[in-house]
């Protein structure tokens, strides 16, 4: 997967310099039409204070390498993985794909009776299909919850999100994990 052994953090309140960080990877990726959904810091750190964040770290500088987190759906049975980003600097290491990995262990550790997913863009839809035997959902097959975050999203209007969205749904509730 990655030549490089990263280390795992799951950030916390005192990781305020990575919050910052990873606000500021997405809104770089969303200006070069990267689809993400736009974060401020304190969203990230609300993220990181709840347990719900994994970083992959470069151990011999101690860099940041990726970033996913966990969005448990407070009306449905549901944990969504997502938000994966990576340090620009580092575009082929593996790091997002390793801390992809970490954050759906740590799903299945926080809450083991919830179906897991992503919403993912096409390159990640078809890595988490490939590489871990994810299943394509419909659209159709998601609460209206899982829209709910997409009112940010740069790419379509709100009010068309579950005809229009043009990231895949996949189920990861029995993906395997390398």
């Amino acid at each position: 997967m990655s030549a490089v052994e990263y280390k795992m953090i799951i950030p916390d309140r005192w990781h305020i310099q990575y919050a910052q960080q990873v606000s500021e990877w997405i809104a770089a990726a969303i200006k070069k039409e990267i689809p993400m959904l736009p974060k401020k810091p304190e969203a990230v750190l609300d993220l990181f204070n709840q347990g719900f964040s994994v970083i992959a770290v470069e151990p011999s500088t101690g860099e940041m390498a990726a970033h996913v987190c966990l969005y448990p759906y407070c009306k449905a049975p549901i944990v969504e993985v997502g938000g994966a980003i990576r340090n620009p600097r580092n575009e082929f290491s593996g790091a997002a794909a390793v801390a992809t990995v970490w954050a759906i262990k740590r799903a299945r550790e926080l809450f083991p009776e919830r179906r897991i997913i992503a919403v993912a863009n096409p390159v990640g839809a078809k890595a988490l299909i490939e590489k871990h035997g994810g299943k394509i959902l419909s659209h159709d097959e998601l609460p209206h919850e899982a829209f709910e975050l997409c009112g940010t999203c740069p790419r379509i209007a709100y009010k068309t999100l579950r005809q229009k969205c043009c990231d895949q749904p996949i189920d990861l509730s029995n993906s395997h994990l390398e």
